[in-house]
C-alpha cells in the first residue's frame, strides 16, 4: 500500500507518456494528499531523477515510454545510492519476463482501489 511515513513517502513520482493517464493518477493521488511530480517521457523522468533533491517514496513508471523505457528507468534509479529505498511499479497492460525490476506492477485499467491496495 502507498504509505505515509515520512515527507518523502508522501511524494510520488509519476512517468507516463498517456496525458490522461498521467492526469487521473495525479487526481488520485492529490486527493489523499500527496505531492505529485509528472514526467511525460523517459528523458524528462531521467532529468527529473539527477535533479530531484530527495527521491520520492514511490516511483509509478510507464513501461513503453518515449527515449528512455520504463526498465532503463528503473535501473537509473537502483544505481543511485540516495535512490535506493525508492519503491517502484511499472503500469503494464501485459506482465513481461522483465518484471523482476520493479517491486510491483499493477495492470491496467488503474482504479483507485487497486491504487491504494498495492503491496511493497
Amino acid at each position: 500500500m502507498i504509505g505515509q511515513e515520512s515527507e518523502s513517502s508522501q511524494t510520488v513520482m509519476v512517468v507516463e507518456d498517456d496525458l490522461i493517464i498521467s492526469a487521473l493518477l495525479k487526481h488520485m493521488l492529490a486527493r489523499r494528499g500527496f505531492e505529485v511530480h509528472l514526467a511525460s517521457d523517459g528523458r524528462q523522468a531521467s532529468a527529473m531523477v539527477e535533479e530531484l533533491t530527495a527521491p520520492p517514496g514511490l516511483v509509478m513508471l510507464d513501461v513503453m515510454l518515449p527515449f528512455v523505457d520504463g526498465f532503463d528507468l528503473i535501473t537509473l534509479i537502483r544505481n543511485k545510492q540516495e535512490w535506493r529505498t525508492c519503491r517502484s511499479s511499472c503500469l503494464h497492460r501485459r506482465r513481461r519476463s522483465k518484471t523482476s525490476y520493479a517491486r510491483s506492477m499493477p495492470a491496467r485499467p488503474i482504479t483507485s482501489s487497486s491504487l491504494f491496495s498495492q503491496k511493497n
